[in-house]
C-alpha cells in the first residue's frame, strides 16, 4: 500500500473537512428551502381559511403521495392543466375574518393550483427527508428572474399606499396570487423539473397532444351551426363536467393553438425518426390553420410577429431561397384576410374595439390619479365596473384588456419600471443562451421555435386578459429550461434530484 507523504496527508485532511463542511451547508440550505416552501403552502391555505374536513385532508394526502411517487408525471399534469383556466373547484373559506374579507366566504380555485400545491409539498418533503448522505448539488433549486419578479411583487404590494385607498388585504392577496404564484408554478417548477432533453421532449409532446385535441375541437366547432349556416369562427365547444376546460371563447382557443404550435415545432427537430418528425410539423401547421379560423385579431398579430421572428433567424436562408413560394402562400391567404377585415368592421367586433379604446382611457385616467404607485393591485376591473359610461355601453366587465394598461393603472410608474426590468432580464438571459446555442443547428432550431412561442404569448397579452396565468409564463419557463439544457457542450446524465439516487 502506498504511504502518503506528510504534505499529501495534510491536503487530504483539509479536503475531507471541506467536503464535510459543504455537506453540512448543503443540508442546512436544503432544509431551509424545504421549510420555506412548506410555510408558503401553509400560508396559502391559512389565507384561504380552507376548512380542514376529513375529505379535504384525505384528498390532500392522496395528492401528495401521488406527487411523491410520480413527481415528473405530476409536473406534466400541472403544466398542461395550468393552461386549462376553465377547470375550477369551489372551496369554502370558513369564518375567518381575513378569508371573508378577501374572498367573501368562498373561493374558486383552479384545478392545476391544487395539483401544484401537492407537487410543491412533495418536493419540499423530499428535500427534508432525502438530503442526508447524498453529497450532491442537484437538489439546489434554480430561481431564474427571482430578483425582478420579487421587485414586481413588491411594486404591486406598495400600491396599498395609493391615495385612492385600495383594500390592503386584497392588494396583498393579488400580489401573492396570482403574480408570485404563477412565477412559482410556471417558471420555477418548469426549470427545476425539466433538466434534460428527455424531460423537455416529454413536456413538449404533452403540450402538443393537448393542444391538438382542442385544435380538432375548434375545427368541429366551425360546423356546429350546420353546413347550411354561414361561416362560424373556430371556438372551444368541448365540455368537461359541464365546464369549458379552456375557460373562454375563441381567444382562449387561439392562445392554446399558439402555445401548442410552438411546442410541436420545437419538438420536431429533437425527434430522431423522420415519420414522427413530419407528424409534429403537420400538427403545427394544422394548429396554425385553426389560429387563422378563430378570427381573433390578437392571435393574428401574435402569429405574424412569430413568423417575422422566425423569418429573421432560422428561416432566413429558406425565405431567401424560396421567396416565390412565400409570396404564393401569402396570396392564397388574401381571401381569408379580406374576410377578416369585413368581419372586423361588423357591429359585434366594432363594439369590442370601442370597449378596448374606452378601457385604455380609463387606465390613463387611473394613472393620472396616482402616477407613482397606481390605484391598487387587482383593483382595475372594479374601477372599470364603477365607470358609468362603460357599464351603460358594454355591461359589467369581467376583466381588463392589455397587460401594460393594467400594470400602469394598478401600480403606476413603480410597477411599470419593475415589469420593464423583468422583461429586460428575460431578454438578456435568452440572448446569452442563444449565443451559446446557435452553433448547434438542431438545438438552435428547437430553441428558436420556443422563443417564438414566448414572443407570441407576450404579444397576445398586449390585447388580452390572461397575463397572470400560465398562458404567458409557461412558455417563458420552457424557454429558460431549454436554454439551460441546450447550452451544455456535452450531453450529460440527467440529475434526478427527486429520488434517493441519481438515475
Amino acid at each position: 500500500m502506498r504511504i502518503m507523504k506528510e504534505d499529501q496527508l495534510i491536503d487530504y485532511a483539509y479536503n475531507l473537512a471541506d467536503e464535510d463542511s459543504h455537506t453540512a451547508r448543503s443540508g442546512y440550505a436544503r432544509i431551509g428551502w424545504a421549510v420555506f416552501l412548506l410555510l408558503l403552502i401553509f400560508t396559502f391555505l391559512i389565507s384561504l381559511g380552507a376548512q380542514m374536513s376529513v375529505l379535504f385532508f384525505a384528498l390532500g394526502v392522496l395528492l401528495i403521495i401521488l406527487a411523491w411517487r410520480y413527481p415528473y408525471e405530476s409536473f406534466y399534469l400541472v403544466a398542461v392543466s395550468s393552461l386549462l383556466l376553465g377547470l375550477t373547484i369551489s372551496i369554502q373559506t370558513g369564518g375567518l375574518a381575513f378569508s371573508t374579507r378577501a374572498f367573501g366566504g368562498a373561493i374558486d380555485i383552479l384545478v392545476f393550483e391544487v395539483l401544484a400545491v401537492a407537487l410543491i409539498v412533495a418536493w419540499s418533503l423530499r428535500m427534508l427527508i432525502l438530503w442526508r448522505g447524498r453529497r450532491d448539488k442537484n437538489w439546489k433549486p434554480w430561481l431564474p428572474l427571482m430578483i425582478p419578479v420579487a421587485l414586481l411583487v413588491l411594486s404591486h404590494a406598495l400600491s396599498i399606499l395609493s391615495p385612492t385607498n385600495p383594500d390592503h388585504i386584497g392588494v396583498i392577496k393579488f400580489s401573492l396570487r396570482p403574480i408570485f404564484a404563477v412565477y412559482l408554478i410556471s417558471v420555477v417548477l418548469t426549470v427545476n423539473f425539466v433538466q434534460s432533453e428527455r424531460r423537455l421532449r416529454a413536456l413538449l409532446a404533452t403540450v402538443m397532444v393537448t393542444a391538438l385535441f382542442f385544435a380538432l375541437d375548434g375545427f368541429r366547432s366551425i360546423f356546429t351551426a350546420g353546413f347550411e349556416a354561414s361561416f362560424e369562427r373556430a371556438h372551444p365547444v368541448f365540455l368537461l363536467f359541464n365546464m369549458n376546460p379552456l375557460g373562454g371563447n375563441h381567444n382562449a382557443l387561439a392562445q392554446m393553438m399558439l402555445i401548442g404550435m410552438s411546442a410541436a415545432l420545437a419538438l420536431a427537430p429533437l425527434i430522431r425518426f423522420e415519420a414522427e418528425r413530419r407528424l409534429s410539423y403537420y400538427a403545427a401547421i394544422f394548429m396554425g390553420f385553426i389560429v387563422l379560423l378563430t378570427l381573433a385579431r390578437s392571435a393574428w398579430v401574435a402569429l405574424i410577429c412569430m413568423l417575422f421572428f422566425l423569418g429573421a433567424t432560422i428561416w432566413r436562408t429558406y425565405v431567401k431561397a424560396h421567396s416565390t413560394k412565400a409570396i404564393a402562400a401569402a396570396i392564397l391567404l388574401i381571401p381569408l384576410a379580406f374576410y377578416m377585415i369585413s368581419f372586423s368592421l361588423s357591429d359585434e367586433v366594432r363594439g369590442s374595439t370601442d370597449a378596448r379604446v374606452l378601457l385604455n382611457d380609463i387606465a390613463i385616467h387611473a394613472f393620472e390619479e396616482s402616477p407613482l404607485v397606481g390605484i391598487g393591485a387587482g383593483t382595475f376591473t372594479n374601477r372599470v365596473g364603477t365607470t358609468y359610461a362603460y357599464i351603460v355601453e358594454f355591461a359589467t366587465p369581467r376583466d381588463s384588456h392589455g397587460i401594460l394598461q393594467k400594470i400602469i393603472a394598478e401600480t403606476g410608474a413603480v410597477g411599470m419600471l419593475s415589469f420593464i426590468l423583468l422583461f429586460t432580464s428575460a431578454v438578456i438571459i435568452i440572448t446569452e443562451d442563444w449565443k451559446k446555442i446557435r452553433a448547434h443547428r438542431i438545438r438552435a432550431e428547437s430553441y428558436a421555435y420556443l422563443v417564438a412561442g414566448a414572443i407570441g404569448a407576450f404579444v397576445y397579452q398586449l390585447f388580452d386578459t390572461t397575463y397572470w396565468t400560465a398562458r404567458l409564463w409557461l412558455p417563458v419557463g420552457i424557454v429558460l429550461a431549454a436554454g439551460h439544457i441546450f447550452k451544455q457542450v456535452h450531453d450529460i446524465r440527467e440529475p434526478d434530484f427527486l429520488s434517493p439516487r441519481d438515475v
